[in-house]
């Protein structure tokens, strides 16, 4: 059975420059793997023809079943370095895009290897040596023109005349809700020699309810009611 040691010494690979590693790029598909992606068992064969890393990215994958995994790859995980002009190009980007504080020491250097990689294969012209600043929208400033309805009217005599014509109609509403309001009150006279309609009106409704409740039947009926009136008195 091998061994965990054994594994580990045959996956040990050297640094390969990165002109090497671009020197045939038709058809290539190299991808920069980091350390989760091999903890997390994702299989860079199936994505890329050739997957590279740095030195402190693979000192990082310790456990047995992470060097077994990479054992088991089709290809090698090669370990290469960035350029110092990359590094530098990568900070001060992530600089101004406000990314640098999040990075680490490990991603600036995977940034700046996928940068090397592109640039020795491609070259820089169509990569863009700034981040792009904001876009700022100025708001833009509402003119001082009326809007229709509010203001001046072309026709302010007529719109006159029908709030005058609303204003009388509000106030004969309200005086003949005032002259009832003030008819119930006269109506309401408490003292009882004097004749009072609101109070007659009252005790008429109320008389049909007494007639009721004066000759509804007694609740004790049939045989149980005949024998209570038989009963003698004791």
């Amino acid at each position: 059975m091998t061994s965990w040691a054994s594994i580990a010494k045959a996956t040990v690979r050297a640094t390969v420059p990165p002109q090497d590693l671009t020197a045939s790029t038709e058809g290539l598909r190299l991808l920069v793997v980091d350390a989760n992606a091999i903890i997390g068992g994702i299989r860079p064969d199936g994505i890329a023809d050739r997957a590279v890393t740095i030195q402190e990215v693979y000192d990082e994958i310790r456990d047995k079943q992470s060097r077994q995994f990479l054992a088991a790859l089709p290809y090698q995980l090669q370990i290469s370095e960035p350029t110092e002009e990359s590094i530098k190009i990568v900070t001060r980007f992530a600089r101004e895009t406000g990314d640098v504080s999040t990075l680490s020491a490990n991603d600036i250097k995977l940034l700046a290897l996928a940068y090397t990689l592109e640039v020795a294969a491609h070259g820089s012209t169509h990569l863009a040596a700034h981040a792009a600043q904001p876009r700022m929208h100025s708001k833009a400033i509402s003119s001082n023109q009326a809007l229709p309805g509010w203001g001046s009217v072309p026709n302010p005599e007529d719109w006159k005349a029908v709030d005058e014509a609303n204003d009388a109609d509000e106030a004969a509403a309200a005086a003949a809700s005032t002259s009832r309001i003030a008819q119930r009150v006269q109506q309401l006279d408490l003292d009882p020699s004097q004749p009072n309609s609101f109070l007659d009106e009252q005790q008429q409704q109320q008389q049909p309810a007494q007639q009721q409740l004066a000759i509804r039947p007694s609740p004790i009926a049939g045989p149980a009611a005949d024998h209570a009136q038989q009963r003698p008195a004791s």
